[in-house]
């Protein structure tokens, strides 16, 4: 293996590593806790600069799936149908922790409109159940809604790893980053059948 080759896997092995810390981290801090990682403390044992450092955590964070379903919520209920329901973040953001990851891993994309015909009267009856101080109309449990709303999902994800790639960074870490295990295949699927040329 040539030195070129062993520094970039070097490297990839190193991004992979600040990508569980920061996740352990982020998901400690979700439960309440506390992180006493101090950021001047990992750039040093990363070898890297503050400013590659923050960086790094912008991009790990863009990918979080948690950040992910928060930011492709608040954008998504600024479109049309949603803007003029008072609660569609809510039921937006509901259903992108409940389903997002999931249709964006493992669904046949092939079979999207049937998943969504199958799913639209669950997903709402679901959200209304845990969240009825914040109801929505009616209208947000047919197939169509459904279908906007996990569509928005996708393309957002899409937009956001188009831009990592862009970045120069490695599809292992960017998988690892996303915490969905999306192949490169996997990727190239969504782009191609959600995302308008």
């Amino acid at each position: 293996m040539k030195k070129k080759e062993i520094e970039k896997q070097r490297e990839i092995g190193k991004q992979l590593f600040l990508v569980n810390i920061l996740h352990y981290e982020n998901d400690r801090v979700r439960k309440g806790g506390f992180s006493f990682l101090s950021r001047d403390k990992l750039a040093a044992w990363a070898s890297m600069t503050e400013e590659e450092l923050d960086s790094f955590i912008n991009v790990c964070g863009a990918l979080y799936p948690h950040n992910m379903a928060e930011e492709a919520a608040r954008e998504c209920c600024q479109k049309d149908p949603f803007i003029s329901e008072k609660n569609a973040y809510c039921f937006i953001l509901s259903t992108y922790f409940r389903m997002g990851d999931l249709f964006a891993a493992t669904l046949d994309i092939d079979k999207f409109e049937e998943y969504c015909r199958k799913f639209s009267e669950y997903n709402y009856q679901t959200y209304s159940e845990k969240h009825e101080k914040y109801p929505v109309d009616e209208s947000y449990s047919t197939p169509e809604i459904y279908e906007k709303v996990i569509s928005f999902y996708i393309r957002y994800l899409v937009a956001i790893i188009k831009e990592v790639i862009s970045e120069g960074y490695d599809w292992d870490v960017i998988s690892s980053m996303t915490r969905a295990d999306i192949s490169e295949e996997r990727y190239n699927s969504l782009a191609k059948a959600f995302v308008k040329k």
